[in-house]
């Protein structure tokens, strides 16, 4: 109870909310014999992929992933990819013109993702590399590479990484990815 799952579609009873071919779509249903569309969010940009959305308010969250080739990790004459788990915040005070006020980016793979109250969890999963380390000398490896990246635009449009001594582990237990656990909220520029 209380729980909110993401979905392609949502309505709060006089708005209807679609995303289909990496485009939202806000629908004026008020009057059922002059259904209007109100807006087109498009991502047209090849790196983020909408796949679910979120609906609080004012403010509609769309969750979708982004990936980028690295030039720095290199291997073998091929560029190895980084994949993020995105949410984009829009207010949609104003449906005919949404307003994207935050976007939230962290590494690894989406799996996935809930809303409790103004809160939303994403969860995702980071493969690491592991043949990075049998290829260069110990000398050669920066330990950023290995931990988990994220941005958040209210810190900045800049990549951060997230301390070794804020991740846990399983004992006795072998495996070469992390379960990355994003919490924000929808309605506040905390970090």
């Amino acid at each position: 109870e209380g729980v909110d799952e993401a979905d392609i579609v949502k309505t709060d009873g006089k708005y209807i909310y679609y995303l289909t071919n990496r485009k939202l779509r806000i629908t004026d249903v008020n009057n059922s014999n002059n259904i209007i569309l109100l807006s087109n969010i498009e991502f047209e940009t090849k790196e983020f992929y909408p796949q679910e959305i979120f609906l609080k308010d004012d403010r509609v969250v769309i969750i979708g992933t982004a990936g980028r080739e690295t030039e720095e990790k290199k291997i073998n004459g091929y560029y190895s990819y980084e994949s993020y788990t995105v949410a984009k915040v829009y207010n949609i005070q104003d449906k005919t013109k949404p307003v994207e006020e935050r976007t939230v980016e962290v590494e690894g793979n989406y799996v996935s993702s809930r809303m409790i109250g103004d809160n939303i969890y994403l969860i995702s999963n980071k493969y690491l590399y592991s043949h990075l380390c049998k290829k260069y000398d110990i000398t050669e490896l920066n330990e950023n590479d290995f931990k988990p990246k994220y941005i958040d635009t209210v810190q900045g449009e800049e990549n951060r990484t997230i301390g070794f001594d804020e991740i846990c582990y399983i004992p006795e237990f072998e495996d070469t990815s992390y379960l990355n656990i994003t919490a924000f909220n929808v309605k506040n520029n905390e970090p």
